[in-house]
């Protein structure tokens, strides 16, 4: 089962590696609902550190793609759709350029910001609130965990905003993001820009003041863009 996987270099890391394992995927040597092989079985075939390999794991579990059972092992989603739509993203992530992404998330986050200071309910808030928390205890954790929880924050931001349509159309590209800032560098000033701003676009929600809501968002998501742009 594992024999069509390659030997790769530790300079690729984690992004090798899901990028191996989905193309397993990809070509059915993994089915759906199917154990993969261990940990440690990966980690030799792959000659990467197992520390690399979770990480790398970690990401196709906030994709969706594979479930960790605690003390059985790991399995892949036995949703075929689910596997598919992902391929399809991975699709579209190669055919539309990284500029194209962020000037799409220019265009809905922010009106989603100013929605969400005009609709969002107490219950909202306070989950948009634990989101925050979330945020700002990130400082320490790896770049996929960061990542996969700003990503939670915005949803929860999305959620406040009632339109239903937006937020299945930020949703449905939830997978691209993951990707795309996988390879963004999160230093500890980028960190605490992210954080800082988060935090500004909580109060603005909270005060109810949709315009600056939007305003503050838009330089959120305009700074990502430029740290992405920098790597590329």
């Amino acid at each position: 089962m594992t024999n069509g996987l390659k030997k790769i270099k530790k300079a690729t890391m984690a992004e090798m590696i899901i990028d191996q394992i989905l193309t397993m995927i990809e070509e059915g040597k993994f089915r759906p609902g199917e154990k993969l092989p261990s940990e440690k079985e990966l980690a030799e075939i792959l000659c990467v550190s197992r520390p690399t390999l979770r990480e790398a794991m970690r990401s196709l579990m906030t994709m969706g793609l594979i479930e960790i059972r605690c003390g059985d092992g790991t399995y892949l989603n036995d949703s075929v759709k689910l596997i598919s739509e992902h391929f399809k993203n991975t699709h579209l992530l190669k055919r539309f350029s990284f500029n194209e992404l962020i000037d799409t998330r220019l265009l809905l986050e922010p009106q989603l910001a100013m929605l969400a200071a005009q609709n969002a309910t107490p219950e909202d808030l306070d989950a948009l609130e634990k989101a925050y928390g979330r945020i700002a205890d990130s400082m320490e954790v790896s770049p996929l965990e960061f990542h996969s929880t700003d990503l939670e924050f915005h949803m929860a931001i999305a959620a406040c905003s009632k339109n239903r349509f937006m937020t299945e159309m930020l949703r449905a590209i939830e997978d691209l993001l993951v990707m795309m800032n996988l390879s963004t560098d999160v230093s500890p000033d980028i960190r605490v820009q992210s954080i800082t701003s988060s935090r500004k676009i909580v109060d603005a929600i909270k005060a109810g003041d949709g315009e600056l809501a939007k305003a503050i968002m838009y330089d959120h998501v305009a700074d990502t863009g430029q740290n992405i742009r920098r790597n590329y």
